[in-house]
């Protein structure tokens, strides 16, 4: 893990965008284009497997 990034374990979260005066801006969520409005995201345990090569996880101590 470098520096530049930071990792919360969350639950949930909701993202309120900000538009300056005159600007224009464009969101995506997954990839997705996506109205400029706020969003909220939720984590729901066991809802899905995830299979990898190689897992790993990197305890944070958080």
């Amino acid at each position: 893990m470098t520096s530049s990034v930071e990792y919360y374990k969350i639950k949930a979260f909701r993202l309120t965008p900000v538009l300056k005066p005159g600007k224009t801006a464009y969101v995506a969520i997954d990839g997705e284009h996506a109205p400029c409005k706020p969003f909220q995201v939720q984590v729901h345990p066991r809802l899905c497997s995830v299979l990898a090569i190689k897992p790993t996880f990197l305890n944070t101590n958080i």
